[in-house]
Parts: structure tokens; sequence; C-alpha cells
């Protein structure tokens, strides 16, 4: 589809260019057109254009300002200059832009065909050199994933624990890290594959939206739905991002980790935005050196099939692992556990206030676990926790007015009264049970935001028929990214936002031809169509007549 823009306030000059052109049969074209100069502006800033066809001498908005902003906008976008004036400074000022046609109005149709299949030829021609180039470059990154990954797996196997630069020199091996220097670890499960994750680039170039300017990475699959990533700042920013960070820090050593870290919930967001995947991460908190790849692999698997009993099947979720967890894991009843249980109440508390489920959990688990190993159900510390977490969740409660929503799902008492518990298993199954009640009513609050987001779009939509409705705009003023407003309208209407746009805009012309005398022309631009051509194209597709003979039928004519 090659879309092409007539600019013209001579309404039978373009008519005449619209009509030449849907003659022409060779090319699959989508003509849009307009007399206005602020209009046309407009659909160059709103949509892409390939093809323009702009007359220079315009009131208030020429054809220069347009071919300017179309210039900037669309650099690819072809511009032809139309005006009955053989005017110098007019073609001097056409010609600034490369690769710029100047025709008089006056020309023959058959030059002006001759012209636009020229220019159709060479926008095709350019879309194919562009595909060539990208295949190209999807090849070279999957060579060079495959190279990178043959060297993680040797790593992994280790057998890098001699010279891994001199390794990699013999294998012929095209890859983007320096053997000589420490990496960091990630270990990524996918838990709910979509079926844009089969393409063996797809997790680097979502990787490459966030870290491409910092770091060198990669990945290699050790089993089914488990990726091993590796990370490397680049060198030759290395340095002048620590001098930075350092400063920043007050003197202290700038910290990558830190950097991944808070990477590591925007990738999640990307994934499950993109291709709807449930991934979780477990980030390593040290730098490695590659022939310690084995062991921080095992570590990182071990904790986090350690964790994932309590994890949800289809919930994404982010955590770090290191020495300080290991640490935390030894046996719950020692004066380590008990000294780390302040911190992991701490962590417990903000997890929920901040809707991290997989993490509460966990914090919980690590609680049980201290409980338990006590025995006795009247052991002071165990005893003290039960009632530091009864806190906790009754803090949240009053916070957010939640008790007598929960009173329809379970009793309360029990955090009063511990004697109402055979044993500590048990009453941890039921602060459990009592977390997880919470978390899904945060989720139906959750929802409630989302039904007012829609809300507040359609009633934007409804005031703002007439202006840019782009889902740039909307995403905007929902203060939204543009993929999940139209994923969640989509989701809780039912339909597109486009075609709930279209629609009140047809139900508004439907008012307007029905209540008013304006001309067709005029209602089109009420309604917040670009042009009285698609407007009736709209019309009859969405009613099954032409705007006349609906307003005809309205009056019994």
């Amino acid at each position: 589809m090659i879309k092409i823009l007539l600019a013209d306030d001579e309404y039978h000059v373009i008519s005449h260019l619209a009509n030449l052109l849907s003659q022409m049969e060779e090319f699959e074209l989508n003509i849009i057109s307009t007399c206005s100069g602020p209009e046309a502006l407009a659909l160059v800033a709103s949509s892409r254009i390939d093809l323009a066809f702009l007359d220079i001498n315009m009131p208030k908005v020429n054809g220069l300002m347009i071919a300017d902003r179309l210039h900037r906008q669309w650099p690819d976008g072809q511009i032809i200059f139309l005006t009955a004036y053989e005017v110098f400074d007019y073609i001097y000022e056409a010609n600034q832009y490369p690769g710029a046609i100047y025709l008089l109005k006056a020309e023959p149709d058959t030059k002006i065909r001759s012209v636009v299949y020229s220019c159709c030829e060479a926008i095709l021609q350019k879309r194919r050199e562009r595909a060539y180039l990208t295949d190209i470059q999807q090849k070279e990154k999957q060579l060079v994933l495959l190279q990178e990954q043959q060297l993680l797996r040797e790593a992994l196997r280790g057998n890098l624990s001699g010279d891994p630069a001199a390794f990699a020199r013999e294998a012929a091996l095209e890859i983007h890290f320096s053997l000589e220097r420490d990496v960091w670890l990630m270990l990524m499960h996918v838990k709910k594959p979509g079926s844009a994750g089969a393409s063996p680039v797809f997790w680097l170039d979502r990787m490459e939206r966030l870290l491409g300017n910092l770091f060198c990475f990669s990945y290699v699959e050790t089993q089914k739905g488990m990726l091993l990533w590796i990370f490397q700042e680049k060198e030759e920013i290395g340095a002048k991002e620590e001098a930075e960070k350092k400063e920043e820090a007050g003197g202290q050593q700038p910290s990558w980790f830190e950097c991944l870290k808070d990477t590591m919930d925007a990738f999640l967001d990307v994934c499950a935005e993109s291709g709807r995947q449930a991934v979780s991460l477990c980030l390593y908190r040290e730098k490695a050196a590659w022939e310690q790849l084995p062991g921080v692999y095992q570590f990182l698997y071990d904790s986090y099939y350690r964790e994932s009993m309590l994890a949800s099947s289809s919930a994404s979720a982010a955590r770090v692992a290191g020495k300080e967890e290991e640490a935390d894991r030894q046996e719950p009843s020692s004066l380590q556990a008990s000294a780390a249980l302040p911190r992991r109440l701490a962590a417990m508390k903000q997890a929920l206030y901040q809707g991290s489920r997989d993490v509460f959990l966990t914090e919980l688990l690590y609680c049980r676990q201290y409980c338990t190993s006590v025995k006795s159900r009247h052991h002071t510390g165990a005893v003290k926790l039960y009632f530091s977490i009864a806190v906790i969740y009754l803090d949240y409660i009053e916070h957010y007015g939640l008790e007598q929503r929960l009173s329809m799902e379970m009793a309360l008492y029990p955090l009063y009264y511990i004697n109402d518990f055979a044993d500590w298993e048990q009453a941890f199954a039921y602060l459990k049970r009592l977390g997880e009640t919470l978390f899904s009513i945060a989720g139906e609050c959750s929802s409630d935001k989302a039904r007012q987001m829609i809300a507040a779009i359609q009633k934007f939509v409804q005031g703002h028929l007439e202006d840019d409705l782009s889902l740039t705009v909307i995403a905007n003023y929902v203060n939204y990214n543009e993929s999940h407003v139209s994923r969640l309208f989509k989701r809780i209407t039912g339909e597109n936002l486009t075609e709930y746009i279209t629609a009140c805009r047809i139900a508004r012309a439907r008012q307007l031809l029905e209540q008013t005398d304006d001309t067709v022309q005029v209602i089109s631009r009420k309604a917040g169509f670009h042009t009285s051509q698609y407007f009736s194209s709209a019309f009859r597709k969405s009613v099954g007549m032409s705007p006349n003979e609906y307003r005809a039928q309205g009056r019994g004519a």
C-alpha cells in the first residue's frame, strides 16, 4: 500500500488528481486529499505519507511548510510540488528538498501518470531494499547469537577454565564479549511462552531497547523454558560511565548491578506487552569470572526452584540472589536467621503494599520455616513473629478499608487467637490463604481502575471528535503506553479503539445530518473525518447509504 496525500486549495485540482490516480491499477494506492493547508499539516503529523502532491501557493499554510514537516518526520517521503506560477523563488526553495519534483498544474495527464509511476516504483524499491537489509541484519544477529551460545555452553560445561580467549580464537568465534573481564548473570524462566517467542532474536531485541547502549549481552537456553543471560558493560563507555556514576555517588564506586536490577521490572513489562509471555528473572548480585559460570548457574537454578513452590504459574516476577540470600537460608532457628527476621518482615510489608505477590509469599515461607523449626507453639520468638505478621495484615486491611469485604471471604479472628491452630503449619497455612485473598482483592481493584481508565478514554473521545485522536494522543492523555491502552481497551470493551472512535464520529455525523443544514463537507470536518471522500465511504460502510441519502430519508424526501 502506497499512501498519497493531495493538498491543494483548489478542489477541482485535487478532484482531478484523485480520479487520475485511482485509475492506476498497477499499484495499491491509498489516496487522501484536502483543500486545507493546516489539515494537510495535521495529516502529515499523524500518519506516514509516502508521496505528497503539494500546492506551493496555499493560504495560511503553504506547500513548502508542509514539505518541511514531511521531510523532517518522514525523510523517505517523495514530494511533488504543484503550482500554476513559474516563480523562480518558489522553484529554488522547492528544490532544496532531496528528490523533490516540480510540476505545473497545466501538465498533461500522461506526464503526471509517468511521474507518479516512477515515484511509486522508487518507493517500492526502497521498501524492498530496506526489507533485504533488515533480513541481512537479522541473520547476522542470529549468527552471532549462535556463536555466543556455543561459547556459553562450553563455559557451563567447565571447558573455559584455562584460557577463554584462546578457546574463542581456536573455535573462530565472533563474539561481542571480552573474555578477560567478569560478567553478570541472570536466570530467566519462560513460564508461559507466547507465539512471538519462537524467534531466536526475540529476547535480544527486547533487551536491546533497555540496555543496548550500556551492555553487551546474550543468552543460552539451558533447558526448555530456562535461559541463562550474560551481561558485560561496554568497554567504550565504561570509563566515562564509571566516572559519572562515581561523581553522582559521592566518590563511591558505580553500581552496574543496580542498573541491571532496575531494568528487570521494565523487561518484564516489555515481554508482557509484546508477546504476552509470563517470565521469572533471578539476577546474581555479584560479577563472576568465566570459569565460575557453572557454579553460579547452579546456584541460580537451585535458588529459583527453592522459591518456585510459592510462585504463581502464570505471573511474572523478578528477584535477586547472592551470598547474602544463601546465608539467610541457613538453619532458620539459628541466631543468624533470627537476626534476619526484622528485614524479612520489612520486605514482606513492602511487597504487600506494592502488590508483589511472589516476593511476599517468599518472605512468608521463610517465616514459616523459622516457626516450624522451633516446634513449640509457645516459643516466644515464634509467637512474636506470628503477631508481627498479623499486625502487617491488620494495618493493610485498615488502610484500605477491607474488613467488610474480607468478612465475605474468610474469618479474621485467628489473627488475634493463635491457640486456635493445632501447630505452626496450620497457622501459616491460614496466613498464606489470607495473603492470597488480599492479593486477589487487590487484583479486582486494579480491574476497577482499568474500567475507570476506559471510561475516561471514552469521555475524552466523545469530547474531541474534531481533534486528532491518534493512539499516541489518547495514550498521553491517560499517561500509559500505546500498546497497553490499545490492548486494555479491546479487552474491556470487546472492540478496537479505532473502531470505537469511528463509531462515535459516525454517530455525531448522523446527528448533524438530522438536525442541521450543514453541507456534507462541513459535517465531515465537525465529525472528525479528514476528508469528505473518506467520510462518505466510512458512512456508507457503517449505515448502508450515503450521507445525502440518509438526510433525505430522514426528512421524508
